[in-house]
């Protein structure tokens, strides 16, 4: 039987669990194991039951392991249990919902809903204690403990308005050099791979379809599934990938060549890094890659890392470390002195890059890591990277897209 020994690490903000991958909590969150989304909702998914665990991202963790581990330390006061004998004989457990002079509702712990009239009860006590099962997370190992913990103590972040302010008021002209230049720019997608808000290519490719034709001048944004065309090959300023693509052959890495050596710029986001094969002929075209058996992955929140010099134009006036939940890969295969590393993030004793450029000859590349998740390209802080990097790859001012940052983006 595990001990469930959790790793704490402090950081500036708060004490965080260390190596949980947030994922997997939720599968344990939601599953016949544990059955914790029975009675309680977090983050609006779940049951009404219990009370609702959205706020124990404010919580610290070792506070939150000890009201797992020992339901009955500190019971909350507006769900406290009562334990209720009827006349017939009838003894039932769970939480008054309801109660006037003509009826009480109780709701057990298994979400049945029973109705008696005060007249009908002989006794009502309330209970010492909690309805939580004690010895729930007994079975569990060590990492599944630190998955469960991540799950319950991380959300999407909320950026302000002031911190998303500070970043564009830092940026540069937002004119393009090239009066009335018009740019074409290919966005790439295939079917969604993975679970709700995850790797949801054809969201993705909608919004920015959307974003890119009705508030950018001078743009026509068209789009591809799973590679340009011939003829978009050709005549794109850039083309932008987010999928994964499985299907890395030698003709599209010969287009992918040609549209380089004209001067092209590629953007890349999150898996649209992965070869499944040989990662070593991606790498030499995108500056680093990655690779399912090489290549390591979690689901966590960590800070992103601004590395690049502060007037670099692509991270000017961000903060030099900004906090995301979303998906990290590590080691990537390629040689990091190749590329100009823009962030990293500090994982396995390590900083990794997590977003760079590199230029193959005329070409520019863009790439991220960061973008597994639907709320991290609604995030207008990612957005001001985002769309710094797709401009840098068009060979723009990076101010040109940023007055599409807020538009549809999650800010409070």
């Amino acid at each position: 039987m595990s001990t469930n020994k959790v790793r704490f690490e402090a950081t500036e903000s708060k004490i965080v669990i260390v190596g949980g991958d947030f994922e997997r909590g939720r599968s344990l969150f939601f599953s016949d194991q544990l059955k914790c989304s029975t009675c309680h909702r977090i983050r609006s998914e779940g049951g009404a039951i219990g009370p609702d665990l959205s706020n124990l991202v404010s919580r610290d963790a070792a506070s939150v392991l000890r009201d797992i581990k020992d339901p009955n330390a500190s019971i909350n006061p507006d769900y406290v249990a009562y334990n209720v004998s009827l006349n017939d004989g009838n003894e039932l457990t769970g939480f008054i919902r309801a109660q006037d002079n003509a009826s009480i509702q109780l709701i057990g712990v298994d979400g049945k809903e029973t109705q008696f009239r005060p007249t009908e009860v002989k006794e009502m006590r309330v209970s010492s204690v909690s309805l939580m099962p004690t010895g729930l997370v007994d079975g569990l190992k060590d990492e599944q403990m630190r998955d469960l913990l991540t799950f319950l103590l991380n959300e999407p972040p909320k950026r302000s308005a002031a911190e998303v302010e500070a970043a564009l008021s830092a940026g540069e002209n937002r004119k393009s050099k090239i009066e009335n230049r018009k740019l074409e720019i290919v966005l790439v997608a295939s079917k969604q791979d993975h679970g709700p808000g995850q790797h949801d290519y054809p969201a993705w490719q909608e919004s920015w379809l959307r974003l890119l034709t009705s508030a950018a001048t001078n743009v026509v944004a068209v789009p591809a599934w799973e590679w340009p065309d011939q003829e978009q090959s050709k005549t794109a300023d850039v083309i932008v990938l987010y999928y994964w693509n499985h299907d890395w052959t030698a003709e599209r890495y010969r287009q992918m060549d040609e549209f380089l050596a004209r001067g092209g710029g590629l953007v890349l986001f999150h898996s649209a890094t992965i070869a499944d094969k040989d990662p070593e002929q991606l790498a030499e075209r995108i500056g680093l890659a990655s690779q399912p058996q090489r290549t390591k992955y979690l689901h966590a929140p960590f800070d992103l890392k601004f590395v690049a010099p502060t007037n670099h134009p692509i991270i000017r006036g961000l903060l030099r470390q900004i906090h995301f939940l979303d998906e990290l890969y590590w080691p990537m295969i390629g040689d990091p002195g190749r590329v100009e590393v823009l962030a990293t993030a500090s994982i396995d004793g390590e900083d990794r890059p997590m977003i760079w450029t590199f230029q193959k000859g005329k070409g520019r590349v863009f790439a991220s890591i960061v973008g597994h998740y639907t709320w991290t390209h609604d995030d207008p802080l990612f957005r001001v990277i985002a769309l710094r990097g797709l401009a840098w790859a068009a060979g723009e001012p990076v101010g040109r897209f940023e007055g599409l940052v807020l538009a549809g983006a999650h800010s409070q």
